[in-house]
C-alpha cells in the first residue's frame, strides 16, 4: 500500500479540544503526519480530495450484542415504530394487526420472532399473553421481546420448543427469569438460521455499521444458561474476517468456562449483560431502586445477586486476570456492584473495570465511581428517545429518581470517563442519536460539549480495550481509522445531530464505505481457514 495524501479537509484529531488540520499523510495503514495546510507540498502515490468536509476518528461502540443483533435483524421483525409524534402500536388490538401483518410475509414453518416491542406505548402496559399469541397464531412458535430486552412473551408452542423454565401461566418472562433464559431463546432461533442467512446477517450488520462510521465494537457475547453455547466460538472465527475491529467480552460467570477462549482474546474480558446483570430495566419494572415505582406501589425491583455473591463474582474474575464489565441500571443495583468494585479495586483500576448503563446513580455513587476510576457506559440516546416518544420514565419513576438520570456533566466535571454505545439491538447502531443525547441531554443541566461527546465515542472506546495508543484519535503512528461526514458536527444545531450522515469510512487506510459489497462466502472461508486475529 503506497502513500496516500488526504487534502482539503477539516480534520479534527480529537487529541485536544479545538485542534484541527487541513491534510493528512497515510502510509501502510497508519497516519504518518497531519498538516495544518489543506494542500501541503508532499509527494504521495495517491491523493484524495476531502472536498472541505469534516473528518473524525472512526467511532467505537463500547456496548454491542453483535450476534444478537445479527439474529434479531435476520430472523426477527421490529414491532414498535414512530407514527407522527406517537409510538405505535397503541393497544393490544393494534398489536395483533401489526404482528399478523408481519407474519403474513413469512412461511408457516418459520418461528416468529418479534422484538423492539415498547411496553409503555401500549394502553394495556404489557406484552401479549400466551393465550393471545395462541389465538392469533395457532400452533406457531412465537416469541415477543420487549424493546429493553428484559422481558418476553411466548406462545405455548414456543415454550415447548425452547424448554423455558420459570414461566408463568400467561407465558410472560420478566426480570431474572427472562434474562437467565435468553441463552435458550437465542440457541433455538439460531438453530433455525441457515448458514446462508447467518452470513447475510453478518454482512448486513457490518455494512450498516460502516455506513454509520463505526470502525470498532466491544461485543458482549455468550449465554451462561446455554451449556452448549457456541456464540463466542463463532465470534473468534468470524471476527478477523470482517473489516470492523471487534473485541469480545465473555458473558459467562465462571472464568473457568472462559478459559477455552483465552488464546483468541486480545485481552481477557468478562461480563456485560446476561449472567452479569445486577438488575433488569425500567420498562420491565425490574431495575432495582430504593424508591417504589410510581405506577406500582410496593415494587422497587430487586438485585439478582446478594452483596456477597456480587463480591465473589468480581473478585473471582479479577483474580483470574479478567477485566470486568457489569450491567446496573437502578440506584440499588449500582450500589451493589459499586461496593463490589470498591472492595476489589486497588491502585486506580488498572484493569479498567466498567459499569454498563449506570443510569440512575446518586451523587455519592458518582463521586465514588470516579474516585476508583471506573469506566461508565451509558446510552443517553435512550433517555432522549424516552423523553420525546416513549415516556416510560415519567410513567414509572418518581420525579426524584428521574432527576438523577445519567448525570453526564457531573461525571465529566469530576474527571470520570464516559463511553459511547448503542446497546444494539436494543437501539439502532447509529452513533448520532447517542451523540445528540449527550449534547442535548433531556434531564437537568447535564449535557456534554460536542468535543466531550465525540471523545466518548472515539478515544474513550479505545481506552476501554487498552488500545488508546493505537487508535481512537488521529495522530502520527496511529491507525488510519477515520470517517468523513457530510456536515461539520461542531456547526450542526444540537437538535439536528441525529441527522448527521457519513460520506466515507476508512479502516487502516482502506476505504470500506462506500465500497465493494462484502462477499459472505469469502468471509466464511477467511474466518475458518485464514489468519485469525485476536478479538
Amino acid at each position: 500500500m503506497g502513500d496516500i495524501l488526504f487534502t482539503n479537509g477539516i480534520i479534527y484529531s480529537l487529541e485536544r479540544e479545538g485542534e484541527k488540520f487541513g491534510s493528512m499523510l497515510v502510509r501502510g495503514g497508519k497516519i504518518v503526519k497531519l498538516f495544518p495546510d489543506a494542500y501541503p507540498d508532499v509527494k504521495a502515490d495517491e491523493t484524495v480530495d476531502l472536498e472541505g468536509k469534516a473528518v473524525l476518528p472512526g467511532f467505537i461502540d463500547s456496548h454491542v450484542h453483535f450476534m444478537m443483533t445479527v439474529v434479531a435483524e435476520t430472523m426477527g421483525s421490529r414491532v414498535s415504530f414512530i407514527d407522527g409524534n406517537e409510538i405505535a402500536p397503541r393497544d393490544m388490538a393494534e398489536v395483533r394487526i401489526r404482528l399478523e401483518s408481519i407474519a403474513a410475509k413469512k412461511t408457516n414453518k418459520q418461528p416468529l420472532l418479534f422484538y423492539n416491542y415498547i411496553i409503555p406505548a401500549v394502553e394495556e402496559k404489557r406484552l401479549p399473553f400466551r393465550q393471545e399469541l395462541d389465538e392469533w397464531f395457532p400452533g406457531r412458535t412465537v416469541t415477543v421481546i420487549s424493546m429493553d430486552g428484559h422481558s418476553s412473551s411466548h406462545s405455548s408452542e414456543a415454550l415447548t420448543q425452547m424448554q423455558l423454565v420459570d414461566v408463568k401461566g400467561d407465558g410472560i418472562l420478566t426480570g431474572e427469569a427472562h434474562d437467565l433464559n435468553m441463552g435458550k431463546i437465542n440457541a433455538f432461533i439460531q438453530s433455525k438460521l441457515s448458514i446462508g442467512l447467518l452470513l447475510k446477517g453478518l454482512v448486513d450488520i457490518t455494512e450498516e455499521a460502516l455506513s454509520h462510521g463505526i470502525t470498532g465494537m466491544q461485543c458482549l457475547e455468550g449465554f451462561d444458561d446455554d451449556p452448549a453455547d457456541r456464540t463466542p466460538w463463532f465470534m473468534t472465527r468470524i471476527a478477523s474476517a470482517l473489516p470492523l475491529k471487534l473485541r469480545m467480552s465473555l458473558q459467562y460467570l465462571d472464568p473457568a468456562r472462559c478459559k477455552q477462549y483465552e488464546n483468541y482474546l486480545a485481552r481477557k474480558r468478562i461480563g456485560g449483560c446476561g449472567a452479569w446483570e445486577i438488575d433488569g430495566s425500567v420498562s420491565s419494572h425490574t431495575a432495582a431502586f430504593y424508591d417504589d415505582y410510581r405506577d406500582r406501589p410496593g415494587t422497587k425491583g430487586e438485585c439478582y445477586y446478594s452483596q456477597e455473591e456480587t463480591d465473589m463474582m468480581v473478585l473471582r474474575a479479577q483474580s483470574a486476570g479478567y477485566q470486568v464489565s457489569v450491567h446496573a441500571i437502578g440506584t440499588a443495583a449500582i450500589e451493589r456492584i459499586l461496593t463490589s468494585f470498591e472492595n476489589a479495586i486497588m491502585n486506580g483500576n488498572p484493569m479498567r473495570h466498567a459499569i454498563d448503563h449506570f443510569e440512575f446513580p446518586s451523587r455519592d455513587q458518582v463521586e465514588r465511581a470516579v474516585a476508583i476510576k471506573l469506566l461508565l457506559i451509558p446510552q443517553p440516546g435512550f433517555a432522549l428517545f424516552d423523553a420525546k416518544y416513549q415516556k416510560s420514565y415519567s410513567q414509572f419513576l418518581s420525579d426524584t429518581v428521574i432527576g438523577i438520570q445519567i448525570p453526564l456533566k457531573t461525571i465529566a466535571d469530576a474527571g470520570g470517563m464516559i463511553l459511547g454505545s448503542s446497546d444494539s439491538p436494543v437501539q439502532h447502531l447509529s452513533p448520532f442519536m447517542q451523540l445528540q443525547g449527550m449534547v442535548a441531554f433531556p434531564v437537568g443541566n447535564e449535557s456534554l460539549s460536542m468535543y466531550q461527546a465525540l471523545r466518548a465515542y472515539t478515544y474513550n472506546g479505545a481506552y476501554l480495550v487498552h488500545e488508546e495508543h493505537e487508535r481512537g484519535t488521529l495522530a502520527s503512528g496511529k491507525a488510519a481509522d477515520f470517517i468523513v461526514l457530510k456536515s461539520d458536527p461542531f456547526l450542526v444545531p444540537e437538535e439536528q445531530i441525529h441527522t448527521l450522515t457519513v460520506s466515507q469510512t476508512w479502516i487502516n487506510g482502506r476505504r470500506m464505505y462506500p465500497g465493494k459489497k462484502l462477499n459472505p462466502w469469502a468471509i466464511l472461508l477467511k474466518g475458518m481457514f485464514g489468519f485469525r486475529q485476536k478479538v
